[in-house]
């Protein structure tokens, strides 16, 4: 995940994204995107940890939906 997308996309609201991994970083990142709504993650690898988000993240999000690859992506 770029460093770049949070300065470029201030005003983002939605986002669909399909990731190869989500990490904590990764998650870090989209946290920042303050105007951001609705995020729709879709991953190709099972994750059987937990994902903590460290801090202040996603002050704006309403609707968060998680969907593994091969269930609708």
């Amino acid at each position: 995940m770029p460093k770049w997308i949070v300065p470029a996309l201030t005003s983002l609201a939605y986002l669909q994204i399909n990731l190869s991994v989500i990490t904590e970083e990764v998650l870090g990142i989209l946290g920042e995107l303050s105007a951001l709504l609705c995020l729709k993650l879709y991953t190709n690898t099972v994750h059987k940890d937990r994902l903590v988000l460290q801090g202040r993240g996603f002050p704006c999000l309403k609707e968060f939906v998680y969907v593994p690859f091969g269930e609708g992506a």
